[in-house]
């Protein structure tokens, strides 16, 4: 993903990117952010030139207790005429992006 944003900001004449994410997708922004502030090609003069902006819309970047509940007890996610409780208790921990939803504070 670093190469990309390079890219974008050779392309456009120097220009730094802004990185608009949506949903999950800024849980990915915020990660890559961090990846490019420690990675030994990246760090903060790296941000610094080819970053503009990060703009999290929607971001759950305190995650969300109906993962939790996901996980314990199940979500049928509104499917409730077609899923048992058992699959839905299935469909819940099944989900890669619940664990990344799990409320941190």
């Amino acid at each position: 993903m670093m190469a990309k944003v390079e890219q974008l900001y050779q392309n456009n004449n120097g220009t730094p990117v802004v990185l608009l994410c949506h949903s999950m997708g800024c849980r990915i922004g915020h990660y890559f952010l961090n990846f490019a502030l420690h990675s030994p090609h990246g760090g903060r003069e790296w941000i610094d030139k080819h970053v503009h902006t990060f703009i999290p819309v929607g971001a759950p970047h305190l995650g969300a207790p109906k993962a939790l509940r996901a996980i314990v007890n199940g979500d049928k996610m509104g499917l409730d005429a077609f899923l048992s409780d058992e699959e839905g208790l299935i469909l819940g921990r099944s989900l890669g992006s619940t664990l990344l939803l799990l409320p941190n504070h």
